[in-house]
């Protein structure tokens, strides 16, 4: 799970793993062979069950980045991804 934005004040975007909070690297978007966008050294995780699963969007939404405005205590500063594969 990423999270893609900008900081408040910094037009600079940045794309963090919001599933490795302690890392502070900004990963990068690239393109496989086929021209299909993935996210370079992002944490995956295997969910052997729906409850698994859940419980991993649950902690990525934890981590996002939120600020205040005059609008709204707690504002999303960002876009987030999560992504399931199901096979």
């Amino acid at each position: 799970m990423v999270e893609v934005g900008t900081s408040p004040g910094v037009v600079t975007e940045s794309v963090n793993d919001l599933l490795s909070p302690e890392s502070t690297t900004n990963l990068h978007i690239r393109y496989n062979a086929k021209k299909e966008a993935y996210v370079e050294n992002v944490t995956y995780v295997d969910c052997p069950d729906a409850n698994t699963a859940l419980r991993i969007l649950n902690d990525g939404i934890k981590n996002r980045t939120v600020t205040a405005t005059a609008m709204n205590r707690e504002s999303s500063r960002s876009h987030s991804l999560f992504s399931l594969l199901v096979e």
